[in-house]
């Protein structure tokens, strides 16, 4: 079960307090659901071209993909964790040559993700930065 907004609010707020945890930092709350935010010194169109390269690289099935409205779908296979997860990619124009990128990974058939929702977003948020290092 997932838990309220409110409740995830409140648990953001609690562990923030706690002088050198670091497990909430980048991360926003969209319907009581965790999401990975970075912001990257590149332009939106660089950003998200190589976040589709990512995806290829990670070994997930890209679904869809709309550059106009910055939104990228894909699905990742079954593992012993898991039985898959859906990744919404969020990309957003922040500056000319600053681009956000939220990243939100559930789990497709299961209740308890195990920590592969997190592995997912960790995941994509490093492959992009080393492809978009080269």
């Amino acid at each position: 079960m997932i838990a309220s907004a409110s409740v995830c609010d409140h648990l953001y707020k609690l562990f923030s307090k706690i002088e050198g945890l670091n497990v909430m930092k980048n991360t926003r709350f969209y319907g009581g659901m965790l999401i990975q935010k970075k912001t990257y010194p590149h332009p939106y169109d660089e950003v998200f071209e190589v976040s589709l390269k990512s995806i290829q690289e990670l070994g997930w099935n890209l679904v869809s993909h709309n550059k106009a409205a910055g939104e990228i779908k894909a699905k990742t296979g079954t593992t012993l964790k898991s039985w898959g997860e859906d990744i919404s990619i969020h990309v957003t124009r922040e500056a000319a040559t600053e681009t956000t990128i939220s990243v939100l990974s559930q789990a497709s058939f299961q209740l308890f993700a195990w920590g592969k929702n997190e592995e997912n977003e960790r995941a994509f948020h490093m492959e992009l930065e080393k492809l978009i290092s080269r």
